[in-house]
C-alpha cells in the first residue's frame, strides 16, 4: 500500500527526508539522533489502564535491578508513575506508558536477562501503529537479515577461497548498539516502561537513549549496519573474490583461514570505532574457531563442514510450538504455518 507521509509525521521525522542520500541520512542520524515515529492521531495513555507483566515472567526483582542498572549508566531515568504523570501533565508533555518484562537469558550473571518492551498496551493506544514499519523502511533503509542460505554460501566460498587450509569463523558483537543512538523525543509522546518495585509502588523508566522494542531502533541502527557491512564486503571481494562476511543488525561474522579472519576482525573493529566511538566491539563476546554459533546456526568448519541448528534456536522452536499451539489441540486441527 502507498504510504502517505503527512505534514505532522514529516515534522516528527525532523531532518530525515526521502530525497536524502544514504550518507546524508546516516549523518543526520548521527547528529540529530533517531526520531520515533508515531501516528498523527496518537493519544497517549498517561499510564492509565496499563498493568505490569505477571511477576512469574521474570525472577523476582529482575526488572527492578535491570532498570536501576540502566539508570546508573545514564540510559533511562526511573520515576514513580504518579509523579511522572503529574509532572508531565503540569508541563503539558504527552506521556505514554507500556508494560515491560525481562526475558531470561541463558548463562546471564546476574540473571536479569534482556529487556523486552513492545509499547503496545492498551489496544488502540500503541506506538506500533499500522503503516509505521513501511514509513521507517521508506525513510531509513529496508532490513534484510542474513538467512541460513547466506551462511551456507559464505562457509562454502571460504573453503573454495582457501583450498586445503583449515577454515575458521568469527562473530563480533557491537557493544550496547542501540544505546549508542540518541532518541530525539521532541514533538512525540514520551514513552515510558512500567514496572513494579520491591516496595509495592509502580515506577516508570523513561529512555534517554535508543531502547530496543520501540520498532524504530532496528531501522535506525540498520543504517550503521549497512555502512559497516558494505566496507567489510568491499574488502572481502577485493582480497578473496568472494563474499565471506555479513552482519545481522549488530553482529558481524566472517569465514576464512585463521590469518584472514584475524585481519577481517581487526578491520571491522576499526570501522566500528570510527562510526560508533571507543570500545565499539565487545571483546569478551567475540567468538572465533572452527565450531561456533552464527545467527542460530551451528557451523562446524572442520573437514566435516556441516551447518545445523544450534541449541538456542532449537529451544526457541520448541518453545514457540508449546506457547503458540493450544493445549487442547486435536488431530486435524489447523496450525499457522509460521508457527512451524
Amino acid at each position: 500500500m502507498q504510504i502517505t507521509v503527512t505534514t505532522d509525521t514529516q515534522h516528527t521525522l525532523g531532518p530525515i527526508a526521502l530525497g536524502m542520500s544514504f550518507e546524508e541520512r546516516l549523518h543526520g542520524l548521527a547528529v540529530e539522533g533517531g526520531p520515533l515515529l508515531v501516528a498523527d492521531d496518537f493519544v497517549p495513555n498517561k499510564g492509565r489502564g496499563v498493568r505490569p507483566y505477571p511477576t512469574d515472567i521474570a525472577p523476582p526483582g529482575a526488572i527492578e535491578i535491570h532498570m536501576a542498572s540502566n539508570q546508573r549508566k545514564g540510559r533511562v531515568i526511573v520515576l514513580p508513575l504518579a509523579f511522572a504523570r503529574e509532572a508531565c501533565g503540569a508541563e503539558d508533555i504527552p506521556f505514554h506508558v507500556s508494560s515491560c518484562m525481562v526475558g531470561q537469558k541463558q548463562d546471564a550473571v546476574p540473571p536479569i536477562g534482556r529487556l523486552i518492551s513492545d509499547y503496545s498496551h492498551p489496544l488502540g493506544a500503541s506506538l506500533m501503529f499500522e503503516g509505521k514499519k513501511a514509513i521507517n523502511m521508506a525513510h531509513f533503509t529496508p532490513i534484510r537479515n542474513p538467512t541460513a542460505a547466506d551462511i551456507c554460501q559464505m562457509h562454502a566460498k571460504a573453503v573454495a577461497a582457501f583450498p586445503g587450509e583449515p577454515i575458521v569463523a568469527a562473530r563480533l558483537d557491537i557493544a550496547s548498539a542501540y544505546n549508542r543512538i540518541r532518541v530525539r523525543p521532541r514533538d512525540i509522546p514520551l514513552g515510558a516502561l512500567l514496572f513494579e518495585g520491591s516496595d509495592g509502588e509502580t515506577y516508570v523508566a523513561m529512555p534517554i537513549v535508543e531502547w530496543f522494542g520501540s520498532q524504530d531502533s532496528n531501522f535506525h541502527f540498520q543504517m550503521i549496519t549497512e555502512d559497516l557491512a558494505s566496507l567489510a564486503a568491499h574488502r572481502s571481494i577485493r582480497d578473496t573474490g568472494a563474499m565471506l562476511s555479513g552482519m545481522y543488525t549488530d553482529d558481524y561474522f566472517v569465514f576464512g583461514n585463521a590469518e584472514y579472519v584475524r585481519q577481517a576482525c581487526a578491520n571491522f573493529t576499526a570501522d566500528a570505532e570510527s562510526r560508533l566511538g571507543d570500545n565499539a566491539v565487545k571483546a569478551e563476546k567475540t567468538l572465533c574457531g572452527s565450531d561456533i554459533d552464527i545467527i542460530g546456526y551451528a557451523n562446524d568448519t572442520t573437514p566435516a563442514h556441516t551447518i545445523g541448528l544450534s541449541l538456542s534456536l532449537y529451544m526457541k522452536m520448541v518453545c514457540a510450538v508449546y506457547v503458540m499451539v493450544a493445549m487442547n489441540v486435536q488431530p486435524g486441527d489447523s496450525i499457522p504455518v509460521h508457527t512451524l
